[in-house]
């Protein structure tokens, strides 16, 4: 189920347009990677199923806040097709970095956070001896870079034959401390996994040591 989640997440997301389908596949094909891990059936796969949900959930938080501050905006043209991605850099270059940043984690490049979620689920493969598996995964995850690196490249090469001024958008103080908040963890995180990994640890440790 983990491999097909990955398959039908991955194909269906390179020949999509929509903004939201390509947010649906994304967590199909995440999905798949939880679903391989777990699959193990240990200690270790609940801790790299736990490491895997948190990661991605910083990874991709910021493209949903910042989607969603566009589309709240009454007076702002909406963004529902990849191709109208190129107006995130023409409104605000910093929200379009922190977007940018957010699909190269959920893409897994190093050393963002992201690589390290999916780091975790090769080496729990590789550690139960499951080389195969490891290696199809591995060969996967190169192929989603595919679509989030089109999606970056709409952002910051798209239609530059506009006026800029007409998509000026400000971001409430609130969604601007929400947004720096994430940054600051993904940033923490992409240095520090330690702490991370010591909690998760010891949170499934004291979950054991109460159901004994």
């Amino acid at each position: 189920m983990g491999l097909f989640s990955l398959l039908i997440g991955t194909l269906l997301s390179l020949y999509t347009t929509s903004i939201k389908r390509l947010l649906a596949y994304s967590a199909i094909t995440h999905v798949g990677y939880v679903l391989v891990s777990v699959s193990l059936f240990n200690i270790n796969a609940l801790e790299v199923f736990l490491i895997y949900a948190i990661t991605y959930v910083l990874s991709t938080i910021n493209v949903f806040a910042i989607l969603s501050i566009f589309r709240k905006n009454n007076s702002f043209y909406k963004i529902r097709n990849i191709v109208e991605l190129y107006i995130l850099a023409r409104s605000n270059s910093c929200l379009a970095f922190l977007v940018a940043i957010a699909l190269l984690s959920s893409a897994g490049i190093p050393p963002l956070i992201g690589f390290f979620g999916k780091f975790f689920v090769f080496y729990s493969l590789l550690a139960e001896n499951s080389f195969y598996l490891a290696g199809i995964l591995i060969l996967m995850s190169v192929a989603t870079v595919v679509y989030y690196i089109r999606l970056i490249r709409f952002i910051f090469f798209g239609d530059s034959n506009i006026d800029h001024s007409a998509y000026a958008i400000e971001i409430s103080g609130l969604n601007a401390f929400f947004l720096l908040i994430i940054t600051l963890l993904n940033l923490f995180f992409m240095f520090y996994q330690t702490p991370l990994i010591i909690l998760i640890h010891s949170l499934i440790l004291n979950f054991l040591i109460t159901l004994c």
